[in-house]
């Protein structure tokens, strides 16, 4: 075996995560509050996996004090409607992120 052509790097959990098809659980420590926004009837393949992450039983045992809200919206003919997702920080931040 030649060393000098083959690559070597550390396999970390995360890795093994990845190649297992599962995702690492949430930790929702540093959080107050998490609200989902979506349309069903667009793609929203992300927030429905951040959901199904966010309601795992590791995820709310790491903050049971965290508010979590769903809001599913109703459609409306003619009109797109951006899923979104925010984001509530201890310290008062909130972050909103807009996925694709």
């Amino acid at each position: 075996l030649n060393h000098s052509r083959v690559s070597w790097r550390a396999v970390t959990v995360f890795d093994c995560w990845i190649a297992s098809g599962a995702m690492p659980p949430l930790n929702l420590a540093f959080l107050n509050k998490v609200r989902v926004s979506f349309c069903p009837f667009f793609n929203v393949a992300a927030c429905r996996e951040f959901v199904q992450r966010v309601e795992t039983r590791k995820a709310m045992e790491s903050n049971p004090k965290c508010e979590v809200k769903i809001e599913v919206i109703d459609y409306l003919p003619n009109t797109t409607i951006a899923p979104e997702i925010e984001l509530e920080f201890r310290n008062g931040e909130i972050k909103k992120i807009l996925p694709d």
